[in-house]
């Protein structure tokens, strides 16, 4: 079904405009973050005395949370493209968890590199539930979608 050209602009209504929002912040933040990871960041342990047999794993750490960081801030202007089409509600919620999961996830491990706390790594499964459960609630969503839609087709 054809939505309305009007319903491709958010309004003051539509409760994932800040979806792009939060997708460009994060996704520049992201490189930022990992452009510091790969120029610098091991150098810059080594100066702040971290064992040099340590580095590499806090490196390899520090490149997983960006990783997922930079996937999952893409995720969330395909959710905004898909907003139509996955349903407004389902789009909010799996955004608002993809946003979480960065926050928990990726933000924990960074900490854990930066301050050499590796108590914080107990907080990064927590941002890990939240992607999972965003996932489910797109597909969810998407299986809703596709409900709807044949119901309506009558197929």
């Amino acid at each position: 079904m054809q939505m309305p050209a009007s319903t491709n602009h958010p309004s003051s209504r539509d409760a994932t405009w800040w979806l792009p929002v939060a997708g460009g912040v994060l996704g520049g933040l992201g490189v930022l973050i990992g452009a510091g990871v790969a120029h610098g960041l091991g150098d810059w342990l080594a100066e702040q005395g971290m064992a040099a047999e340590l580095i590499p794993r806090r490196l390899a750490q520090a490149d997983t949370a960006v990783r997922y960081h930079l996937i999952h801030s893409v995720l969330l202007l395909v959710l905004f493209a898909l907003r139509d089409s996955l349903g407004r509600r389902g789009v909010f919620w799996a955004g608002l968890l993809m946003v979480a999961g960065i926050v928990l996830f990726s933000g924990s491990l960074y900490l854990l590199v930066l301050l050499d706390q590796p108590r914080f790594g107990a907080v990064t499964p927590f941002g890990g539930m939240s992607w999972i459960v965003a996932w489910i609630v797109i597909a969810v969503a998407g299986f809703r979608a596709r409900s709807d839609v044949a119901s309506a087709t009558g197929r």
